[in-house]
């Protein structure tokens, strides 16, 4: 496919998709004058660990798309906006929706961390193609209008991630399934016989994951061999997230521990830069501030027996670094009990010393499963996203 190069087509277009903008606009007002508003009330218990109050919801609210109604506009959509487009990312990034830590490049778009993706809107019809640079093996999840499609993408230089889609105005998001030791992604083109829309906006709630392989989802994709049974998209992060309607940003390592773990990288190490795999100069910088981060780690380091002591001041350490980027009002959750032994008699002992929950500082107990290569089964992802929002809409200053 090449660009469009006729410029007064390409104006049209612009002007079209501005009419579409405006249509959006006066549908959502009316829509406001008719619907009414829902309040919630927050807890303000404060005890280290409240999981015993924990409610299940349902699994529905987890299999929902945030955002997932295609951008209203009129039944025809003009002619003009069916045209082939080759969009580069990094020159269009106004216009894609971006999922967790990344860098934008030259030559694209960085997509390294577990569960991280894009999303955009467009007016197309047919097929829909993604060009990456993928050292390794890498695999996607699509969703077209809020639908998760049926298909396991392999990522590749030219990936076909959408085939034979009707004509209309959709919501395309692309998710990440494989862990960032797997391999390196690079997004560089999406292409399609359409024209992009208005960017997908960002939802009210924002949380941040920090883990390892549980985090990453290892084990959710029960039918795969060994090299791909990661699925962070099935993992209770993206679940949590989904139902929630939040936006999200996963960090975890397969293997690492706080002190010690299978990999020789540290936590604590990692978190504080952008992307210790592609450099180790780079600091994180962020750009939004989350409403909660979940921290599940100590698993590995329980399996590698990690000094306490030495343990103790790596939680304090991680909590510090968490605490420097956002702020001291950020809530953070460190959960545990996923599936074995985590150390989180000295979990509890270290944010206990920090000051608790008067500082922020939750604790929540996951119900035990190792059911799948050693780790929590799908099924157990979806009972503890489940049991984890349950959790945090008691905490104060979180659910709006």
């Amino acid at each position: 496919m090449n660009m469009a190069k006729n410029t007064n087509r390409s104006e049209r277009a612009g002007i079209i998709v501005r009419t579409i903008t405006c249509a959006a606009l006066v549908a959502i007002m009316l829509l406001s004058l008719t619907t009414g508003c829902r309040n919630r009330t927050n807890g303000n218990e404060t005890v280290i660990d409240r999981s015993a109050e924990v409610l299940t919801t349902s699994t529905q609210a987890a299999e929902k798309t945030p955002d997932a109604t295609p951008t209203p506009a009129p039944t025809e959509l003009p002619e003009e906006l069916f045209i082939d487009n080759v969009y580069p990312l990094s020159e269009h990034i106004n216009s894609f929706k971006v999922y967790g830590r990344h860098e934008v490049k030259e030559k694209g778009v960085t997509c390294d961390w577990s569960g991280s993706g894009f999303a955009f809107r467009a007016a197309f019809e047919g097929d829909v193609y993604l060009e990456t640079t993928v050292p390794g093996e890498c695999y996607l999840t699509v969703f077209l209008d809020g639908e998760r499609q049926a298909d396991v993408i392999k990522a590749s230089k030219n990936t076909q991630i959408l085939k034979d889609v009707p004509r209309g105005s959709h919501l395309v998001e692309v998710f990440r399934q494989s862990e960032i030791r797997q391999c390196l992604l690079m997004l560089k083109t999406v292409k399609m016989h359409g024209t992009l829309l208005e960017r997908p906006a960002d939802n009210q709630l924002y949380f941040e994951f920090v883990g390892d392989s549980i985090t990453s989802g290892y084990g959710t994709n029960a039918k795969a061999d060994a090299g791909t049974n990661t699925d962070a998209t099935m993992g209770y992060p993206f679940l949590l997230s989904r139902s929630m309607n939040a936006d999200h940003s996963i960090v975890s390592v397969t293997g690492i521990g706080m002190v010690k773990g299978y990999v020789n990288e540290t936590m604590p190490d990692v978190y504080k830069m952008l992307d210790r795999y592609r450099s180790a100069k780079t600091a994180f910088e962020p750009v939004r501030v989350p409403d909660a981060v979940f921290v599940n780690l100590g698993t590995n380091d329980a399996t590698m027996n990690s000094d306490p002591a030495k343990y103790i001041e790596a939680v304090k350490t991680l909590i510090g670094e968490i605490r420097a980027f956002y702020g001291n009002d950020v809530p953070v959750v460190w959960v545990y009990n996923s599936m074995r032994v985590d150390h989180s008699s000295h979990t509890l002992q270290a944010l206990s010393e920090l000051g608790g929950e008067a500082a922020k500082l939750y604790s929540f107990k996951m119900e035990m499963d190792s059911s799948s290569f050693g780790h929590p089964s799908a099924n157990a992802h979806k009972r503890d996203a489940e049991a984890l929002r349950a959790f945090i809409q008691t905490l104060p200053g979180i659910v709006p």
